[in-house]
């Protein structure tokens, strides 16, 4: 896995929506007892920086930020203003 040591522009975090998220499978026996189980050992975050865009700059600003990390190819560095 590809990873970049740069943080995405703060001001476009900024009011973002999302958090982490599990993907967790249930499964109903025929006794109605539920086995759960999940995939992940943690939680993985999404996040939709969109409310972040506030003018074309902000918009061209993100679309250089997610070409020089050649889109999902390489990682980088979220602040979560919620747990900062």
């Amino acid at each position: 896995m590809s990873f970049h040591e740069v943080r995405f522009p703060a001001s476009l975090s900024l009011g973002s929506l999302g958090g982490p998220e599990r993907r967790t499978r249930v499964v109903e026996m025929s006794n109605g007892a539920e086995q759960r189980s999940t995939a992940w050992a943690h939680a993985r975050r999404r996040y939709d920086a969109g409310l972040g865009m506030r003018s074309l700059d902000d918009l061209a600003d993100l679309v250089a930020f997610f070409e020089a990390r050649q889109g999902r190819l390489c990682g980088f560095r979220w602040k979560d203003w919620a747990d900062f």
